[in-house]
């Protein structure tokens, strides 16, 4: 995997809460879609990422709760919808790569709740 990131936990009184992604400046973004968009969508998500990496569909575009993504077969883009120019600090990141990294934060997901019953 091209980009970095650190798994962080966060903590509410105490506990931990819940897990963020960090990533540096240029794919900070990222971090917003995973929690945000891919946490409550994941099923959406990876359906359109499939649909354009296996050939089915040369494009397709998503729009959750915060964020945007324009999926190309070599690139997506990823925009922040709340941002005034409905674009934000977005970023471009190679499609298989975050069809990875949605892969990689599911799992992580999954195991930070199951070890935090």
């Amino acid at each position: 995997m091209k980009i970095k990131y650190n798994i962080r936990e966060i903590y509410y009184q105490g506990e931990k809460d819940d897990i963020v992604f960090d990533f540096e400046n240029e794919y900070e973004l990222l971090a917003t879609f995973l929690s945000a968009d891919v946490q409550p969508f994941s099923k959406y998500v990876i359906e359109a990422l499939d649909k354009v990496l296996t050939g089915e569909s040369e494009y397709e575009e998503l729009n959750g709760n915060i964020c945007g993504i324009e999926i190309h077969k070599d690139k997506t883009q990823v925009y922040d919808n709340l941002a005034d120019d409905g674009m934000g600090n977005w970023c471009e990141i190679e499609t298989k790569e975050l069809r990875e990294l949605v892969d990689i934060w599911c799992n992580e997901l999954k195991r930070f709740k199951e070890h935090t019953k």
